[in-house]
């Protein structure tokens, strides 16, 4: 799929979605989830039939979407047709998230806050304040989703957590996916240097790993500074197994992504051509539950410069 397949698709059925939803973002989800989905599944489209194929697929999206809308109690149960639900991390029960957002609600520009703040003086119960100011029941309960996970986020961050996908709010946690699929379009179609928009002037083509990127599964991240991060993407190669990607970025206006340091694959130590390690600086190359350290190249080489390890090519 290239670029402007990519584009064209993504047009063809937020217009298709929106008939029936009724509602932008809705739709504007639904376009992504049919662009991504396609691109997951390595799906041709015939160009002759593309427009009829297209739309048939966005309505089926649009209508899950909307019967399960119907029925749901939440909308976290929603959420996930379209991104992941970051308020399901185990961090703290239910009980507690709500009371941390409830504490932290001030924190929040006045509108918002009022709208918080009523929202848990009625009882947590979205359709009486939908009714009480005349707003669609759908916008209003992925405003409300939207702020809680930002509130959250906003907490454990200051709390001091680094390593968790829950110090993330809904527009970087968006523009993070975004910048996934984006990418890996990008290396499907030898388009790289064409997304400067996250890469600026120091992209050089020649210093990106030649990734087999088949399909993407999930990724980690980690607060390294501020508004600097380092983002994991663990993805599955065209023979299925299992490899991971790693970059560093930093944020800018409205969690807009810029890449500090380019995509990199981890290394991995073959062997070392000098004496035998001392056991405390082994225990800090042990992989993590995902083969992969848990700590920079930086630091690998330093622990390691004494012992000129042997990398693997």
């Amino acid at each position: 799929m290239t670029d402007q397949e990519a584009r064209d698709y993504a047009k063809i059925s937020y217009f298709e979605a929106l008939k029936i939803l009724n509602n932008i973002e809705d739709a504007k989800d639904i376009s992504q989830t049919v662009v991504f989905n396609l691109c997951e599944k390595k799906i041709k489209v015939d160009k002759k039939g593309k427009d009829k194929y297209i739309k048939k697929i966005a309505v089926n999206e649009a209508l899950k979407y909307a019967k399960k809308r119907n029925r749901t109690i939440t909308f976290a149960s929603v959420e996930h047709l379209i991104t992941d639900d970051l308020l399901d991390s185990s961090l703290s029960s239910r009980h507690e998230k709500y009371d941390i957002i409830q504490k932290n609600i001030k924190k929040l520009k006045y509108f918002e806050r009022d709208l918080m703040k009523n929202y848990f003086n009625k009882g947590c119960t979205i359709k009486k304040i939908a009714i009480q100011r005349k707003e669609s029941f759908e916008n209003l309960k992925k405003k409300i989703y939207n702020l809680k996970k930002d509130t959250l986020a906003e907490y454990y961050r200051h709390a001091g957590m680094i390593g968790t996908k829950a110090i993330i709010n809904s527009k970087l946690h968006r523009n993070i996916r975004n910048f996934i699929i984006s990418f890996k379009l990008a290396i499907k179609n030898n388009t790289v240097n064409k997304m400067r928009i996250y890469f600026g002037k120091q992209l050089i083509l020649n210093q990106i790993p030649n990734f087999d990127f088949a399909r993407f599964h999930d990724y980690n991240i980690r607060l390294t500074g501020r508004n600097r991060f380092r983002l994991i993407v663990h993805y599955f190669d065209s023979k299925n197994e299992y490899n991971c990607y790693f970059l560093y970025f930093t944020t800018y206006y409205k969690n807009r992504i810029r890449i500090t340091k380019l995509p990199k694959l981890p290394k991995k130590i073959t062997g070392f051509k000098a004496a035998e390690i001392p056991l405390h600086i082994k225990e800090q190359l042990k992989p993590g539950k995902r083969g992969i350290l848990s700590i920079s190249d930086e630091k690998v080489d330093e622990l390691l410069k004494d012992f000129k390890p042997v990398y693997e090519r």
